[in-house]
């Protein structure tokens, strides 16, 4: 593919979700050829990895996620670069930055740059003010080529904030620091490609689409079923719980998408519309709130490591919810 050369740096990049998705997700786009040929992965993350050792993270990763297949990640990894870094202090964005220069310098031409937190919720105000005040999200240095038409963008990964207010505070700060189109925030659950299709099933099909109301459906159950504990993630996990994890986002999403209204057009305005339209209608069962939302903790849930020997936190949760 014949595009503008393109530097993702991957904040995080030695944590679980980059391990267990990100690293995957761009392996494929790799071979199915969507991504720039001059592209570069640049990880961030405190730990002292060298480029080799950050690389053969990278291949433990893609060999796990292949479950025994044979795949050749070789010309992949090699696109991979490693810069140590702490997300707490200025002058590790100051490093970040020369380092993209004299990548750039080297390169003889201005990259696109995308900004990917892969770190904790409770991380992302200091990310993005540091990542501003740097002068990160200005692409490229002075007199390189392409200068003038390079973008930098930002991709937020949920949960977004630990509750409403904190939210909408966050995102204030968001369109403070940054502009509206350098901003992407992403819940990784649509693209799921059983996602994606559940609308054309229902508004594609003739013989679901008139039957798909409350005349004829009495209840719908979405399930969030894992396989796995929380041991890879304890620290992570114990300060945000199941219900913030999945059900804010994941879960609210599969529901508006599963009780909206036709939106006379399968575009994303008319979609992003319908599905407001869901969630701004969503309400709890009768009675005090204790009684419709049940939480629950597996067995050996505090023994994890990083868990609060004390914690309360839910890995377990089941909302009854009406619209």
């Amino acid at each position: 593919m014949s595009l503008k050369p393109l530097t993702i740096v991957i904040f995080g990049a030695t944590g679980d979700l980059f391990q267990k998705k990100l690293a995957g997700a761009l392996f494929d786009l790799h071979q199915k050829k969507l991504l720039p040929e001059k592209t570069e992965i640049v990880g961030f993350s405190r730990k002292p990895f060298s480029h080799d050792q950050f690389h053969a993270f990278i291949q433990n990763a893609l060999a796990a996620r292949a479950n025994g297949k044979i795949i050749e990640p070789d010309e992949f990894v090699g696109k991979a670069l490693y810069h140590q870094g702490d997300l707490n202090t200025d002058e590790s964005y100051a490093s970040l930055g020369r380092f993209l220069e004299e990548r750039d310098q080297s390169n003889g031409v201005c990259s696109d740059k995308l900004f990917y937190l892969a770190v904790p919720p409770n991380l992302y105000e200091t990310v993005f003010t540091r990542l501003a005040k740097s002068g990160l999200a200005i692409p490229c240095a002075p007199g390189l080529p392409d200068e003038a038409q390079a973008w930098s963008r930002i991709l937020v990964e949920k949960p977004f904030g630990n509750n409403q207010k904190e939210a909408a505070r966050l995102d204030r700060l968001l369109g403070k620091l940054f502009e509206e189109n350098q901003i992407f925030r992403i819940d990784h659950y649509l693209a799921k490609e059983a996602i994606q299709n559940i609308v054309s099933f229902r508004f594609s099909n003739g013989l679901f689409e008139p039957l798909w109301n409350r005349k004829h459906i009495e209840r719908v159950e979405l399930k969030f079923l894992e396989k796995n504990d929380a041991s890879a993630r304890g620290s992570f996990y114990d300060g945000v719980g199941a219900l913030r994890d999945i059900g804010q986002n994941h879960l609210l999403q599969m529901l508006a998408l599963v009780a909206m209204e036709n939106p006379g057009a399968l575009n994303a305005d008319a979609i992003r519309s319908a599905r407001r339209k869901v969630l701004d209608n969503v309400t709890g069962g009768s009675g005090a709130m204790e009684k419709w939302i049940t939480k629950g903790q597996y067995e050996s849930y505090r023994q994890e490591t990083g868990v609060r020997p004390d914690s309360d936190t839910e890995t377990y949760f089941k909302i009854q919810a009406r619209v």
